[in-house]
């Protein structure tokens, strides 16, 4: 069976923007797989020497808004047992969803609570470039129907 059948997984990506609506599995798995790859170059861009990938301008406002980004992320839910404890890898991988959102989308960039609203995506996605993908659905979603609600009810 396709993990995309499972309704946590199948649905949710779909109502996330990852998978198109009536697509089947093997087109899932392709579209997930090209996603995945996709995803990992744009961090690399980023992480990889420091962003030395990235012009002047755009490493330090990467860099400026890494250091908000990592402020926010510790204060993110810890009540949640996915945010719970001190060194909990999720916060980290939040981070580099974040980072590589704002260069991603820099017209956009991070806004303060972002973290907030990745938390139960990433959760749901299970892995960090799926999380990345739902993530950018659901703030397309947002932006573009004005509405910062329009899929939190499915998260």
């Amino acid at each position: 069976m396709c993990p995309s059948h499972l309704p946590v997984h199948g649905h949710n990506r779909i109502l996330l923007g990852l998978h198109p609506f009536g697509s089947d599995c093997g087109t899932r798995r392709r579209i997930s797989r090209e996603k995945r790859e996709e995803y990992w170059a744009l961090k690399g861009r980023w992480l990889i020497n420091n962003g030395e990938a990235l012009d002047d301008d755009e490493r330090d406002s990467v860099m400026a808004e890494r250091e908000m980004i990592e402020k926010d992320v510790v204060r993110t839910d810890r009540t949640s047992t996915f945010m719970i404890g001190e060194n909990n890898p999720n916060l980290a991988i939040m981070v580099e969803i974040l980072v590589t959102y704002t260069t991603h989308c820099p017209e956009l960039g991070y806004v303060q609570g972002m973290s907030d609203l990745l938390a139960p995506v990433l959760q749901i996605c299970e892995n960090e470039a799926d999380g990345f993908w739902c993530f950018v659905g659901y703030v397309d979603c947002s932006v573009l129907s004005g509405d910062t609600l329009c899929v939190l009810s499915i998260v």
